[in-house]
């Protein structure tokens, strides 16, 4: 804040600070507001303008809502938009006005930081006079957009992969997983060509998608947020050809594609309800709308974090059952001797029961044939016991899991959803429920014995 307080005073105010975790979307209007200061902890907000444009996106450490503080500045008030995971730490203006007053040092750096978010418009707010002048420099503000404005130079593993996909003809697909997926699923095939895998409900939440789809507003709202610099145009073919690609374009009024790259006679694209498709130039012109997302990576892309499930997780679903697996390992093994003794007692039948005539060889011979195979169907058995018991305590343990999350999800996830969309989740994590209690038991036993 400009000043730094004493260990009493900051602990004779600690109490008094307010942690808010908004919903993703507009939450601060800054009219008709409490008065005071929101710090980021964790996620990102974006500051709009009274006409929905974005001034900046503050990150972590930043802060906002110090021209409410100052009302007779009559500083011109703007919207605040949260990502997800957005946690905020609120100082009333009970809290601050007693430290403005003691401090003028709090009190003009504070000023300096609600003044700088208009120092790119013309408007000029009325500066507070201070009772005492302050010579101390002030700290710039500083955000994001020092990042975004960094170019973005890919590694030379992405740029060895860009060159096979071009002379392959075959780029990163990712299929939507319902109707209004088309919008995330795009900025996800983007992200993955540029080496970054994002989840696309993640990228749902931010681009704000309702059952309708995302508008293109949303889309770049999502992209920006991401670390990529935008630019919504409405061009010609022959126009988005010398444009950087990948970008998305608006398809059939209510679709989104990918468009990878333009030749001269075809057009190469990638639709997350098809697949890839490669067009002629007059089939493209017919179904394109002529809006489309430009999209180039900042530095701001590679330090966004990856949101990614590895598949060995779903594993530790049986560590609980580990003392069991041993048994089925155990009964593996057995089965496996007792296969070997088969061929063992057949080389004796003919070395010694069919050379030499032993018939005494040939009853003993036949004895231990018929124990052995009734040892091996029970160890059969048994491990087929075991193997049922676990795979219905893993099968019980996702069905457990899957409800108690469906459970905790906000009602924003059924409404943005149609009821076939959530039928088919349900569907997909049944069968993951088959391959875990099944497949891949009998893939680790194989693999093992």
């Amino acid at each position: 804040m400009g000043y730094s307080l004493t260990a009493e005073e900051f602990y004779h105010y600690l109490p008094e600070l307010q942690s808010i975790n908004p919903k993703v979307g507009k939450f601060w209007t800054g009219k008709n507001v409490e008065p005071g200061i929101y710090i980021i902890i964790t996620g990102k907000v974006r500051l709009l303008d009274d006409k929905d444009e974005l001034i900046t996106t503050l990150e972590p450490g930043a802060s906002f809502g110090e021209f409410t503080l100052f009302p007779q500045s009559k500083f011109e008030p703007y919207a605040a938009r949260a990502s997800a995971n957005l946690q905020l730490c609120f100082l009333p203006e009970k809290l601050l006005l007693p430290l403005i007053a003691k401090y003028p040092q709090i009190r003009e750096h504070l000023w300096e930081k609600a003044y700088s978010l208009l120092r790119n418009t013309d408007y000029t707010p009325i500066k507070p006079s201070s009772p005492e002048n302050d010579n101390s420099d002030s700290t710039p503000y500083l955000t994001s957009e020092s990042k975004i404005s960094k170019a973005y130079f890919p590694s030379p593993r992405q740029r060895v992969g860009h060159l096979w996909q071009k002379v392959m003809g075959r780029y990163p697909f990712f299929a939507q997983q319902s109707g209004s997926d088309c919008g995330a699923a795009c900025l996800v095939m983007v992200s993955r060509y540029w080496g970054k895998r994002f989840s696309v409900n993640r990228l749902r939440d931010i681009a704000n998608v309702d059952r309708n789809g995302a508008s293109l507003r949303g889309l770049l709202t999502a992209a920006e947020s991401l670390g990529f610099a935008t630019r919504p145009v409405k061009a010609s073919l022959k126009q988005l050809g010398k444009q950087k690609l990948p970008a998305i374009v608006h398809w059939e009024g209510k679709h989104y594609i990918v468009v990878y790259e333009i030749t001269a006679k075809y057009v190469i694209v990638a639709d997350p309800a098809i697949g890839q498709r490669t067009l002629t130039h007059e089939e493209f012109n017919n179904d394109w709308t002529g809006y489309t997302l430009l999209l180039q990576p900042t530095a701001m892309l590679k330090e966004t974090k990856e949101t990614s499930t590895p598949f060995w997780q779903f594993f530790e679903l049986i560590k609980p059952h580990s003392v069991v697996m041993l048994e089925v390992f155990i009964a593996s093994i057995f089965i496996q001797i007792f296969g070997l003794i088969t061929p063992l007692f057949t080389q004796l039948i003919l070395d010694r029961v069919v050379v030499q005539r032993s018939e005494l060889t040939l009853t003993a011979v036949g004895i231990g044939l018929l124990i052995f195979s009734l040892f091996r169907v029970a160890m059969t058995g048994l491990r087929q016991y075991l193997l049922d018991h676990i795979a219905n305590r893993i099968d019980l343990a996702l069905i457990v899991g899957f409800i108690r999350h469906t459970l905790r999800l906000p009602l924003s996830f059924f409404e943005t959803r149609y009821v076939g969309d959530i039928i088919s989740r349900v569907q997909e994590n049944r069968k993951i429920q088959r391959f875990l209690s099944g497949e891949a038991l009998s893939i680790l036993l194989d693999l093992f014995t």
